[in-house]
């Protein structure tokens, strides 16, 4: 279970007060790079998309996790390590 009023444990990046769940750009700010999993809370099974890359939003969100397109195709990643537009 994620609590979004606090934030998460590990990459001090992590921002859950900017989550904006109509959003439809945005630009990774893990430190690490960000996993993509194949649904929200699925199993990371894409290679991590780098600090700094910028992705497209297919809105909404499902609590805290974005659908996202590159130009690698879709998938889902945590809002949490997103800067949002």
């Amino acid at each position: 279970v994620v609590e979004l009023n606090r934030p998460p444990n590990g990459d001090s990046t992590a921002r859950p007060d900017l989550l904006k769940p109509n959003a439809t750009r945005g630009t990774v700010r893990a430190t690490n790079g960000v996993g993509v999993r194949e649904a929200p809370w699925g199993a990371s099974g894409g290679p991590a998309l780098p600090s700094g890359a910028s992705v497209e939003i297919i809105p909404p969100a499902q609590g805290p996790w974005y659908q996202i397109r590159t130009g690698g195709g879709t998938g889902w990643v945590a809002g949490l390590w997103l800067d949002m537009q």
